[in-house]
């Protein structure tokens, strides 16, 4: 018989770069959920399910692998800080547009990323696009490693009050 959390053990540095892989890949698709799993060979490995679905591996059920953790951001709305726009459309040329927009965004009482977005200039979407892609690499590289620690820390925690 397995010792299951030996072996997690064993494998901890495996599973947690499997699972910066995963949260990686998680918040790029937020319509999934990314499941971090070890075999009972130490194999480590990650899938994916829809968000909200329950599939699991037949392993699993036949007790020859573990579900160590899972990631989803389903719900994650990204947050891109109006200072972190401002400064893109400056940098790229757009101060004119900024102001025209932050004049726009105080009338209809939202924000500059509203307008841009409700607009119908592409190349200022682009920008918003890259504001969004530079808050999640930001967030792959602060929170990945820790809220992989943080679930496989339950999960272990969680074996050891079976034992």
């Amino acid at each position: 018989m397995v010792n299951w959390l030996e072996l997690i053990e064993e494998k901890e540095d495996q599973i947690l770069a499997e699972g910066e892989k995963a949260y990686k890949e998680a918040i790029n698709n937020p319509h999934l959920r990314y499941i971090v799993e070890i075999d009972e060979n130490g194999d480590v490995y990650s899938w994916y399910d829809v968000a909200g679905g329950n599939s699991f591996h037949v392993s699993t059920f036949e007790g020859k692998s573990k579900e160590l953790f899972e990631l989803c951001f389903q719900f994650l709305d990204i947050e891109i800080s109006s200072d972190a726009l401002e400064s893109k459309l400056i940098e790229k040329g757009y101060k004119k547009e900024l102001e025209e927009l932050a004049q726009l965004a105080s009338e209809n009482q939202t924000s500059i990323e509203v307008e841009i977005i409700n607009g119908d200039n592409d190349i200022l979407k682009e920008f918003v696009e890259e504001c969004r892609k530079e808050e999640i690499d930001f967030m792959v590289s602060e929170y990945a490693r820790s809220e992989s620690e943080n679930k496989l820390d339950y999960f272990k925690e969680i074996l050891k009050s079976l034992q």
